[in-house]
């Protein structure tokens, strides 16, 4: 019987704390990542019983525990922030939105980012220095009372 050399001893117990270390499911290095995802969407407020009146604006909506792509209409947000009223272009400006408490949500969609395609790069995002992409999205994101919002950016957090 051929014993194990002295090198091959040296170079598996380097290896065992290599092997041990890393994740053994794609769920382990999911569980590292962010949850939390912002949507920059336009909705539309009324008609109702007492206001005859449909008015519009663009607002961020935050989830800071994650949600389905793409949620469905009846998971609203935590909380969403209006940036326009009424409705206006988003693209090629700087957008800040207060959220839990003195954490402010900074997004960015590039210029030109409304002619592309669903799924696309459009822009970045910062939130209290945890990184964000977003991509062009479409949808009904959620509803509530009279108030039926449309999701035009998805912002995922990229933080690993």
């Amino acid at each position: 019987m051929k014993l194990p050399s002295r090198t091959s001893l040296s170079f598996l117990a380097l290896l065992l704390p290599l092997a041990t270390s890393l994740p053994t499911t794609t769920s382990s290095a999911t569980a590292l990542g962010s949850p939390t995802n912002f949507y920059i969407v336009s909705c539309t407020d009324g008609p109702d019983d007492t206001d005859t009146d449909t008015d519009t604006f663009d607002a961020i909506a935050y989830y800071p525990r994650g949600t389905p792509n793409p949620p469905d209409a009846s998971q609203s947000p935590s909380a969403y922030v209006e940036i326009n009223r009424p409705s206006g272009p988003i693209e090629g400006e700087l957008h800040a939105a207060e959220f839990a408490g003195d954490k402010w949500f900074n997004v960015r969609i590039d210029a030109g980012a409304g002619l592309l395609k669903p799924g696309e790069i459009a822009g970045s995002g910062d939130f209290e220095g945890e990184p964000f992409v977003c991509f062009k999205k479409s949808g009904v994101v959620w509803g509530e009372g009279k108030v039926r919002c449309e999701a035009r950016y998805w912002c995922p957090s990229i933080q690993v």
